[in-house]
């Protein structure tokens, strides 16, 4: 593609809005290796050319943690992503120009150029909820209409996407030039937006803007956030009348309703939906504390009483599960609340809980990193031995999440698992996961085990090979630097690799 509007674009800002996001999220695919070593290799931003080749994505289907369906979500290049992000930050004043006041319009806003965080200051998804609720609470006898997007991000229509740019202002070679990368990535097998990137995130929230309007036109209070919308009404058939009103708007744009998440309610019922398993969790603690009467435990006692509301949380969340009922936020605001502890209360469970909901395994893998420590290790092995031998997992995301928590156990803490990672890296159909697997396999086997790192660098394309010269950071020298020296002749990316490692190791907890 030429990039006809490259001139005007600020790359270095760009990048720095990349990177600062990639270093704080917690991604739905926990693969960031390509970032890290772009940080490295370049010592600021790389450089675009006008002529641009857009390069191969990757593709990772999710499963949603509420249930059992699944999301794409699309890893890109390193430079797509900042051609990406410097088009998306050329379009602030289109975008926000659109969207109205924050206190209705909620998620991914853009920031000024000068905010080194492209979307800092945005209201969060606890804000959304937090406005829906405080007016429930104030109108209990009100109705809330509750409604999402189905498959949102894969129905948007790039075409129609640019014409709402252009028909707010927004520069003609800047939108052309995000059209041409789009229509670049659908030639790589992405549908719509491609998802789990943060200029996506704020271009779908900009293109629900006619939805906005038409709420304004008809004076309604409503609240958004992203494909969640939620409508004030004063009677459940004028609830009704406003479904009518939002599925005339997005089946105009080729958008439907999803049908298990959108309803009208009461808005009572709705203001207690709109807590979070946290702020009730909290509810009960305090009403606990309260029935003591004057007694009042100290910090330590009463961070003792809270661990074990906690463990009570888990266990009653179990014994549902064992029941076939699926209390997910529960589980997850256990799995958090015990990795804050250090409490391995839920390791021995954690294989039956991936068994009956996979898509568990991010919030379960980063309770594993949290009570990693020397204290849990026996039960964190066997939970690890036990979740991946019994190779149960079919979506490459799951797998992704339990790679990544082999890798923070530590240094050769599972040495069962080393053949199980070595036949992943070798035959797994996903690439990200063959990466993934390499590098858990690197932390895993012995010094002197170099045996999958050269089968992998055989095997897999050059862009790969960057996660082989990681993955044997650790080994022992002499060997290591005879791989290093003869794998960067495959290139000057690797060879600045191979350089920057030497002189300073990846830590394996950011990669």
């Amino acid at each position: 593609m030429l990039i006809r509007s490259l001139d005007r674009l600020d790359l270095d800002r760009a990048w720095i809005r990349v990177l600062a996001w990639v270093r704080r999220a917690v991604m739905d695919v926990p693969d960031r290796l390509p970032f890290e070593a772009a940080d490295r290799l370049w010592s600021g931003s790389p450089v675009l050319d006008h002529d641009h080749a857009v390069q191969p994505v990757q593709l990772v289907f999710a499963t949603k943690t509420g249930g059992s369906t699944v999301r794409p979500f699309v890893r890109v290049h390193p430079r797509d992503l900042l051609l990406y992000q410097a088009l998306v930050d050329s379009l602030r004043d289109a975008v926000e120009g659109t969207l109205g006041s924050p206190e209705e319009v909620f998620a991914y806003r853009l920031a000024p150029l000068t905010a080194d965080s492209a979307t800092e200051g945005s209201p969060t998804f606890r804000d959304y909820n937090r406005a829906v609720r405080t007016h429930a609470d104030e109108h209990p006898m009100d109705y809330i209409v509750q409604a999402d997007v189905s498959s949102f991000f894969i129905s948007i229509r790039a075409e129609e996407l640019e014409r709402r740019l252009l028909e707010r202002g927004a520069s003609g070679p800047v939108v052309r030039d995000l059209r041409a990368l789009l229509a670049g990535w659908h030639a790589e097998g992405v549908q719509g937006l491609p998802q789990g990137l943060l200029p996506s995130s704020v271009l779908a929230n900009f293109y629900l803007a006619p939805v906005d309007r038409a709420l304004r036109e008809r004076g309604a209070r409503f609240w958004r956030y992203m494909d969640d919308v939620a409508v004030a009404a004063d009677g459940f058939h004028a609830g009704r009348e406003v479904l009518d009103l939002l599925e005339g708007e997005l089946y105009a744009d080729g958008l439907s309703l999803g049908a298990s998440k959108t309803k009208v309610v009461r808005a009572a019922s709705a203001g207690s939906e709109f807590r979070t398993m946290r702020e009730r969790l909290n509810e009960q603690f305090e009403e606990f504390v309260d029935a003591l009467g004057d007694y009042a435990p100290a910090d330590e006692e009463a961070g003792e009483l809270r661990q074990e509301q906690v463990r009570e949380l888990f266990d009653d969340a179990i014994q549902s599960l064992r029941r076939d009922e699926f209390r997910r936020g529960e589980l997850t605001i256990a799995f958090q609340e015990l990795g804050r502890f250090e409490d391995g209360h839920a390791l021995p469970q954690l294989p039956y809980v991936l068994l009956r909901l996979p898509g568990m395994t991010k919030a379960a893998s980063s309770y594993m990193a949290d009570v990693s420590g020397p204290t849990n290790r026996g039960a964190l092995v066997a939970a690890l031995e036990a979740i991946v031998l019994q190779d149960r997992f079919h979506r490459a995301q799951e797998w992704l999440h339990i790679l990544r928590a082999v890798m923070v156990a530590g240094d050769q803490v599972t040495p069962t698992l080393v053949p199980k990672l070595e036949q992943l890296a070798e035959g797994h159909e996903h690439a990200l996961v063959r990466c993934r697997a390499l590098l858990a396999w690197g932390r895993q086997s012995a010094a002197h085990e170099f045996g999958a790192a050269d089968g992998f660098v055989q095997r897999e394309r050059r862009d790969r090979l960057g996660y082989a010269l990681v993955a044997i950071q650790c080994k022992a020298t002499d060997p290591r630097n005879s791989r290093y020296e003869r794998w960067s002749s495959e290139g000057r990316g690797l060879a600045n690799l191979a350089t920057s490692l030497r002189r300073q190791m990846l830590a394996w907890n950011s990669i």
